[in-house]
């Protein structure tokens, strides 16, 4: 296998954002939802992503049910945040870079 390279594409994050994601107490599941989030908001050049729990799970592989509850835990902890409300849409998720609104 060829290795990686910056011509077949690349997330631009800040240090600042890595750094402090790296240095929270996240589960392992909950650090797959942040970085798939940064890969399609920021790895697009946009700031929020229409992203359903079920493509989530199967990006991270993980079941639909414990992906959904770790994305509820980091909406309560306010590290993401779902834009759009209304039952059965698809949620529009943007990850807080307001650290001191994390809890």
């Amino acid at each position: 296998m060829e290795a990686p390279r910056f011509e077949n594409g690349y997330t631009m994050i800040s240090n600042e954002i890595l750094e402090k994601v790296y240095q929270s107490d996240f589960n392992a599941t909950q650090h797959d939802i942040i970085l798939l989030l940064l890969r399609y908001t920021y790895g697009f050049h946009r700031e929020t992503a229409p992203l359903s729990i079920t493509f989530i799970s199967n990006g991270i592989g993980k079941d639909r049910d414990f992906t959904a509850k770790q994305i509820r835990n980091l909406q309560k902890m306010n590290v993401i945040k779902s834009i759009t409300t209304r039952k059965g849409i698809t949620k529009e998720l943007k990850f807080n870079t307001n650290f001191d609104e994390w809890t």
